[in-house]
């Protein structure tokens, strides 16, 4: 019996090594060569690089040729690229379609290709939408099995990432419940708050304790919660079930506040209250239709962020489960999933001008001219036609670079919506036409001349492409029909 142990260990090891290779290494299809494109970004238009006599594509086809001998495959025409309708002498973005069997391939190639139009175009670079369109492509795979390869294990933070997928219990990461909003209420208040835990829970619960004396029992179920991107800023979110219940809540919490001691809060906006549009049945959160379609749009817009297995479900009347295994960053995840991402282009009226918010940099604030008093968002949506909104967009919002060089979005109107924005744009010349995001003015161009394509830019409010990226992809996703707020947020460590 005891020599048969070597033997049991040699097993049982052998089983050990067998499961981890089936977690880690995962098998799929064998690579097949498959189309890439190859963006490139010029230092100016790519039409202003040429000799006006000579033809773009037959310089970059000279000098391809030369690179890829005989006998190799040529990479495509070199084609001037117009994001947002940008007229072609104008554009820094050119791209080439090329073949490759996977991304060592492609990256191979990609530098084979610049390395070469380098030799006639001066100062041109990669564009990030190469390594988006490579990182679609398969790696190189370690073991070929016919029609099937063993790929090696794929990596996250320098950690290997299983290819079997693994739930909450058994891979951790993060836990979010969802609430459609119903009622908001912002105030500004003269006190510092130490930066820590302890004294924003005590601050906030001081609060609470106030509006549970104000004799509204729903007041004492409020989420009270201090503003992560404004210092001294509180946020009171209720469940208001109606318009008077709204308004009645409005004076209670203003009582309320005014009985927390040595502590004076301002009104730092307007309160906000949602209203289904029209056509939907019923209260504005107890419709299934409302919580279902949200959850649709949750749904892909983390299928968008590659997690595996998440687990995404309606709790009604008004909440929404989400489970992301093996998401070590919640703070990514909540500006993924929880942004509303209502996107609106208005047109500002005469008698309105622009203010710079002193309190953030990223928005634009608007005021009457004649009065100077500064508008409301509600009265900006009540004074400030709407030319078009997010509803009227292509799933087709890519990113890139501004002829100024900023990060950019762009984006394709539905033939609908490419209508009222040309009419709109050829009646408007000179006038200014702000675009919201979430009622934040986050840039407000000139229209300087018809805009007639059925394309547009944005571009102005972004700190990096990557800023310019989460916004496309929200925007391809759909904006959510309702407000929600994250009122959980667990990072949840692995019990199995």
């Amino acid at each position: 019996m005891t020599k048969s142990r070597p033997l049991q260990y040699l097993g049982l090891l052998l089983l050990v090594a067998f499961a981890c290779a089936v977690i880690f290494f995962p098998v799929g299809p064998a690579p097949k060569e498959q189309a890439f494109t190859v963006a490139m970004q010029a230092p100016k238009p790519w039409l202003q690089m040429v000799d006006p006599k000579k033809k773009l594509s037959d310089e970059s086809d000279a000098a391809l040729a030369k690179a890829f001998p005989e006998g190799e495959k040529l990479p495509g025409e070199l084609v001037i690229s117009t994001p947002g309708g940008i007229a072609a002498g104008k554009s820094t973005v050119a791209a080439i379609e090329d073949r490759a069997t996977t991304q060592e391939d492609a990256r191979a190639r990609a530098g084979k290709i610049l390395a070469a139009l380098q030799t006639k175009f001066k100062g041109i670079k990669l564009a990030p939408e190469t390594d988006a369109a490579i990182a679609q492509l398969p790696r190189t795979p370690i073991m070929p099995l016919g029609q099937y390869a063993v790929f090696a294990p794929q990596t996250k933070n320098g950690s290997p990432v299983p290819a079997v997928k693994l739930g909450l219990d058994l891979q951790g990461g993060v836990n979010l419940v969802l609430q459609v909003r119903k009622a908001l209420f912002t105030y500004g208040f003269d006190q510092k708050i130490a930066n820590d835990a302890d004294a924003r829970y005590q601050f906030t619960n001081r609060v609470r304790e106030a509006l549970q004396k104000s004799g509204d029992t729903k007041l004492g179920e409020a989420d009270v919660n201090l503003a992560t991107s404004s210092d001294n800023v509180l946020e009171i979110r209720t469940q208001a079930a109606s318009r008077e219940e709204f308004e009645a809540q409005k004076a209670s919490i203003d009582a309320a506040l005014k009985s927390v001691s040595d502590v004076k809060f301002t009104l730092a906006r307007e309160p906000q209250f949602f209203e289904p549009e029209k056509g939907q049945t019923g209260t504005a959160f107890s419709s299934t239709d409302l919580l279902n379609n949200m959850v649709e749009i949750v749904r892909s817009r983390v299928d968008k962020l590659g997690v595996s297995e998440p687990q995404i479900q309606a709790q009604p009347p008004d909440r929404i489960i989400v489970q992301l295994p093996g998401v070590n960053d919640p703070q990514q995840a909540v500006e993924s999933v929880g942004k509303t991402a209502q996107m609106e282009i208005r047109l500002m009226p005469l008698t309105a001008e622009q203010v710079r918010d002193p309190n953030d940099s990223g928005n634009t604030l608007f005021r009457d001219k004649a009065s100077g008093q500064l508008l409301s968002p509600e009265q900006v949506k009540a004074t400030f036609p709407l030319i078009v909104s997010g509803a009227d967009l292509k799933p087709k919002t890519t990113t890139g670079m501004a002829q100024n060089g900023e990060p950019a979005v762009f984006f394709e109107l539905q033939p609908s919506g490419a209508g009222k924005f040309a009419q709109s744009t050829s009646q408007n010349k000179g006038r200014i036409m702000p675009i919201f995001l979430d009622e934040r003015c986050i840039s407000a161009p000139n229209i300087n001349e018809p805009i007639t394509g059925g394309s547009g830019q944005i571009s102005g409010g972004f700190k990096d492409l990557k800023e310019a990226g989460d916004l496309a992809v929200l925007l391809n996703s759909g904006a959510l029909p309702a407000p929600i707020d994250i009122v959980e947020n667990r990072t949840v460590s692995a019990t199995l």
